[in-house]
């Protein structure tokens, strides 16, 4: 978002297509997630600052992601992997990717 005016309209929005899962504000971003009864998973949507530091380092994953087929095929195995190894527990699911993500991200910084 250019702005953080924007979040209460753009939370309604997302509202009104599913997304009813919702965590306030917090560390300068809002997360909100649809639960589909799909084996395809939640939908995950950031909420964030255009050109805030999370914003350009999500914006950065996602690059490395689209450019390079082979990271992004590890990252999506390695989410399996780390889904099984946290055995329901999200947060720990969460923490596992973290680190991933940040030591990708340390090489191109």
């Amino acid at each position: 978002m250019d702005s953080w005016e924007e979040k209460e309209k753009a939370v309604e929005k997302l509202k009104s297509i599913g997304f009813t899962h919702i965590h306030p504000e917090e560390n300068g971003r809002i997360f909100l997630s649809n639960i589909k009864d799909t084996k395809q998973g939640d939908v995950h949507i950031h909420l964030v600052k255009k050109d805030s530091q999370d914003y350009k380092e999500k914006l950065l994953f996602r690059n490395l992601l689209r450019k390079d087929k082979d990271e992004a095929q590890k990252y999506q195995e390695l989410k399996y992997k780390y889904i099984k190894e946290a055995k329901g527990d999200r947060n720990k699911y969460n923490k596992l990717k973290e680190l991933y993500i940040e030591e990708l991200l340390k090489e191109y910084r």
